[in-house]
C-alpha cells in the first residue's frame, strides 16, 4: 500500500501530540452551573464555556441534554420559546466560545506568518437552510464569516470548515480573547455581510439571507464535538481525560459546591450544618473579643484567567453557617467577600452572634468565582 505524504502546513504534526482542540467542553460534558436544568439566556454563559446572547424581540432556552451522534453523549440545545420574524439593527441570537489568547498565540495572526485552522463540529436542527458562523478579535475589527447548510431536519450532520490565517488586525496572545467563534442563529442587519470567506474589517456575525431560528415557534438548534485546531485538515475530536477538561473549565469558572450540582441554599436557620455538599473552611477566632469578625482565606481549585468576579450563592441574605466549638453553637452571621485574585479570595464573616466564648469553629457559605469574558 502507498503512504501519501501530508505537507506539515496541511496538517499540524506537531498539534496530534496533545491540546489539538483550543475549544474547552466541546462535547458539551460540563455543566457547572446548571447540571442540565433549562434557562433563559440573555447574555448569559450556559455549559462551561459557551455563552448564549440573546437579544430579539424573541425567547430561547438552553440546556445540556442526553442527545448526540455516535461517539458523544452530550449536546446543547436552544429551543425557541417565544418568536421573533423581524429583527431589526443589531438585535442578535449567537452561540459563542472566546478562546484565551494564551491558547491561541501559536497561530501567528495579524502576521505575515498567519497560519490556517479547521473548525469541525456536530450539528443538528429542526429548521433546514444556510447558517453564519464567524470568527472575530478582542476589538471586533476583525471578522470572518462563512456558512454552512443543514439539510435534513432534525438529524445530525457533521460540518468541516476551513479559515484561513488573518495577516492583519491585532490579535491578542495573552489573557484576553485571543480569538472568538459564534454560531449565528438569528441576526439584525447591522451585523450580516454578503462578504463572505474571507477576512473583513468591522462587527459581522452572520451572511445576508441565513437562516433564522427565532422565526420559527419550538425550532430546535443542537451542537456538540465543536472542535478548533491549526491546519487546514480537520481531524476527529480530540478526547481529553474529564477531570482534565474540568479543570480547563474551571480557570474561567468554580464554585464552592460538587461541579454539577445546583447552588444548595446561601446560610439560613433551615439549613442543616454541612448540608447540600458545602466546602468548608476551618477557621481561627480569638476569644478575647467579645464582637469582631473571623477571617479566612479561600484558595481556589485551578489559577483563574484574571482577578474573578465573585458571588455569594443562594436565596438568603449574605450569611455563612458558623458552628462554634466554644459554645457548640450553630450561630448565622453575614458574611463578606474582601477582595480576590487569581489564586482565591478573602473573606469574613461579621461576628454578628459570636459570644466571648467563640474561639473558633467551622465556616459554611456558598460561592462562585467568574473569570469569563
Amino acid at each position: 500500500m502507498a503512504l501519501t505524504k501530508v505537507s506539515a502546513g496541511v496538517l499540524n504534526i506537531d498539534d496530534l501530540y496533545g491540546f489539538r482542540n483550543r475549544i474547552i467542553n466541546g462535547a458539551m460534558d460540563i455543566d457547572q452551573r446548571n447540571a442540565g436544568a433549562s434557562i433563559t439566556p440573555v447574555d448569559t454563559y450556559t455549559l462551561d464555556r459557551w455563552e448564549v446572547r440573546e437579544d430579539t424581540d424573541g425567547a430561547v432556552t438552553c440546556q445540556r441534554v442526553a442527545d448526540a451522534p455516535t461517539n458523544f453523549i452530550n449536546s446543547m440545545r436552544i429551543t425557541v420559546t417565544s418568536t421573533d420574524s423581524s429583527l431589526t439593527g443589531t438585535q442578535r441570537l449567537f452561540v459563542r466560545q472566546p478562546i484565551e489568547g494564551n491558547n491561541v498565540e501559536d497561530l501567528n495572526w495579524g502576521t505575515a506568518n498567519a497560519r490556517p485552522i479547521s473548525l469541525s463540529f456536530w450539528v443538528k436542527s429542526s429548521v433546514t437552510g444556510t447558517y453564519g458562523v464567524s470568527f472575530g478579535n478582542s476589538g471586533n475589527s476583525r471578522n470572518y464569516v462563512t456558512t454552512y447548510t443543514i439539510n435534513v431536519a432534525n438529524t445530525w450532520e457533521y460540518k468541516t470548515l476551513t479559515i484561513p490565517g488573518d495577516t492583519s488586525g491585532t490579535w491578542l496572545t495573552d489573557n484576553g480573547m485571543g480569538l472568538g467563534l459564534f454560531f449565528a442563529l438569528a441576526m439584525g442587519p447591522d451585523y450580516n455581510t454578503s462578504t463572505v470567506n474571507a477576512w473583513q474589517a468591522g462587527v459581522r456575525f452572520s451572511a445576508t439571507g441565513a437562516t433564522s431560528l427565532i422565526a420559527t415557534s419550538g425550532a430546535t438548534w443542537q451542537l456538540t464535538g465543536v472542535q478548533v485546531e491549526v491546519g487546514s485538515v480537520a481531524t476527529p475530536f480530540e478526547r481529553r481525560p474529564i477531570g482534565l477538561e474540568l479543570q480547563l473549565c474551571m480557570r474561567y469558572y468554580e464554585s464552592s459546591f460538587p461541579p454539577g450540582t445546583v447552588a444548595p441554599i446561601k446560610g439560613s436557620t433551615t439549613t442543616s450544618l454541612g448540608s447540600g455538599g458545602h466546602r468548608t473552611q476551618q477557621v481561627d477566632w480569638s476569644a478575647s473579643f467579645t464582637s469582631g469578625t473571623i477571617n479566612g482565606w479561600h484558595k481556589f481549585v485551578v489559577p483563574k484567567r484574571n482577578n474573578p468576579s465573585m458571588t455569594l450563592l443562594g436565596t438568603s441574605n449574605d450569611k455563612c453557617i458558623f458552628y462554634d466549638f466554644g459554645t457548640k453553637a450553630i450561630i448565622y452571621p453575614g458574611y463578606v467577600i474582601d477582595g480576590s485574585n487569581p489564586l482565591g479570595f478573602n473573606g469574613y464573616n461579621d461576628g454578628v452572634g459570636l459570644t466571648s466564648n467563640s474561639s473558633w469553629g467551622l465556616e459554611i457559605f456558598n460561592w462562585s468565582a467568574n473569570s469569563e469574558y
